[in-house]
């Protein structure tokens, strides 16, 4: 039963020196916490770009620019071969000049 008191007191006295010293606030010896490690900052930047883009694909906004921009890259790709298919003269328009 002594050494459940010593225990005791023991506790009391590490939970006056934690108030003394502050929360957050490591003893004088004690180690620090140890810095985050590479996978730990890949792990954290991941996070952070999962709900980077849940926030977006929430917004309808971000479907209709989807939109726009596919349909630019389409049309952009038909006039493209429009323009060198007329430039070979395999094209019907380019009869029609």
């Amino acid at each position: 039963m002594s050494s459940n008191r010593s225990f005791r007191k023991g506790g009391i006295a590490a939970g006056i020196l934690v108030l003394a010293i502050g929360p957050g606030a490591t003893p004088a010896g004690a180690a620090e916490p140890p810095a985050p490690t590479l996978d730990d900052e890949i792990a954290r930047q991941g996070e952070q770009a999962m709900e980077r883009m849940r926030e977006e694909f929430r917004d309808p906004a971000h479907w209709r620019r989807q939109a726009e921009r596919a349909y630019h890259d389409h049309l952009a790709q038909y006039l493209l071969l429009h323009t060198r298919l007329a430039k070979n003269g395999a094209c019907e328009c380019a009869s029609e000049r």
